[in-house]
């Protein structure tokens, strides 16, 4: 039951990163230094949405 909830989190996290990077796109970011952003802005939310001490 965990690793299909897992799932869920990673798609999901998958889905806002590859928006996130289309907006950025869309506003006239260079493509790479959108990837680099969109992963940066996601890792650090993912980061801090994990309870300390895991």
């Amino acid at each position: 039951m965990g690793l299909f909830g897992l799932s869920g989190i990673i798609v999901n996290d998958s889905i806002v990163l590859v928006s996130f990077y289309q907006q950025l796109v869309a506003e006239g970011m260079e493509r790479f230094q959108a990837i680099v952003e969109a992963c940066v802005r996601r890792l650090r939310a993912v980061l801090l949405s994990v309870p300390p001490g895991r």
